[in-house]
């Protein structure tokens, strides 16, 4: 087989001093289980952008779910199997298949496709030369900038949705997705539409 007969010489130049080293094992295990954490606080992040105030416990459950029915799968990066144990496990918490589409959606698309970018020009540079210590920065610059967009956007709409409700309360209305009035017991606002 091409694959196997490819891989042999790159196994046997691997360092295999890698292997005797537990300290790196230790941190490794524990920089995979930090990503876990994040990632499934990320989830229920963008469940409450949207909106919705789903247990933590239950979102991350959810997230191991689809997270090992993804790494089971023979689809590559489990896409499909991840959203689809994602859509359902979190309706199973109460969420909203709506919210938790688009929650699942966005999730995939901040975790998997958006990095796609940075990841390929840096594995092209990679095999090109050897990356150093430069490429791991701006690895880590790019995953900070990645981030803190991410966190503007969430924090923005989150903002804009509270300011549409709270112009709606003070203008004697329910919220914008609700049909009914809602009757206000206080002086009118000096807030105009």
């Amino acid at each position: 087989m091409p694959i196997v007969r490819n891989a042999l010489p790159f196994l046997a130049a691997a360092d295999t001093t890698i292997a005797r080293r537990p300290r790196l094992h230790v941190l490794a295990t524990l920089w995979q289980l930090a990503t876990i954490v994040i990632d499934a606080l990320t989830m229920w992040v963008l469940l409450l952008a949207l909106g919705v105030h789903a247990p933590l416990p239950l979102v991350f459950a959810s997230f191991m779910v689809s997270t090992l029915l993804r790494t089971v799968s023979i689809v590559p990066a489990g896409i499909g199997p991840f959203e689809a144990a994602s859509v359902a496990t979190l309706t199973l918490a109460n969420v909203p298949i709506t919210a938790a589409l688009a929650a699942t959606l966005a999730f995939r698309a901040l975790s998997f496709w958006l990095p796609l970018g940075p990841g390929l020009w840096l594995a092209r540079a990679a095999t090109r030369r050897r990356v150093g210590r430069g490429g791991a920065m701006i690895l880590v610059g790019a995953l900070v900038v990645v981030g803190i967009g991410t966190g503007i956007v969430l924090h923005t709409r989150a903002v804009a949705a509270l300011d549409q409700a709270l112009l709606a309360a003070a203008l004697g209305r329910a919220h914008p997705e609700v049909a009914a009035a809602v009757e206000v017991e206080h002086a009118p606002s000096p807030i105009t539409a």
